[in-house]
């Protein structure tokens, strides 16, 4: 099993017991794919793959913010089997926006050193955030305008 680095934009770069860092290398799309070509780590970061760290970001923070209060309540036992699902249900997401694990802690690792894609990244969260709350938004007004021709 993969140690998961969390993404760290807002909060620190670690999850309750700790994350291996990742190898720096490049990663190109192929086939849906964000695939690891081994290159250069001051390489140009594109646009959809700041968009696609950004999403799995989003879900992976929500994930830690829901497990992190349960993980640090839970005995010795009960802490790693939790741990262990959280880091499943992680990779699991991180997989689902086309990434691997290591490339995700790659990026993540590399938005600690990198101001301006660490700024593309934060927009991009934050621009996924504002549409997530204009939606949020359009559904209560939607409920109350029924629920006003009722």
């Amino acid at each position: 099993m993969h140690k998961i680095l969390v993404g760290g934009l807002f909060a620190a770069l670690v999850l309750a017991m700790g994350c291996a860092s990742a190898e720096p290398q490049s990663q190109t799309k192929v086939d849906g794919q964000f695939v690891s070509d081994g290159s250069d780590w001051d390489r140009e970061i594109g646009d959809e793959e700041v968009e696609t760290f950004a999403n799995a970001y989003i879900e992976v923070n929500a994930i830690q913010q829901q497990t992190h209060p349960e993980i640090q309540r839970a005995d010795s036992e009960q802490r790693a089997a939790l741990i262990e699902a959280s880091d499943e249900r992680v990779e699991e997401v991180i997989r689902s926006h086309g990434m691997t694990v290591e490339q995700y802690n790659s990026l993540a690792v590399r938005l600690a050193d990198d101001d301006e894609l660490r700024g593309r990244v934060q927009q991009e969260i934050a621009a996924r955030e504002d549409e997530r709350l204009r939606m949020l938004q359009d559904e209560q007004n939607a409920q109350q305008e029924n629920e006003e021709l009722e």
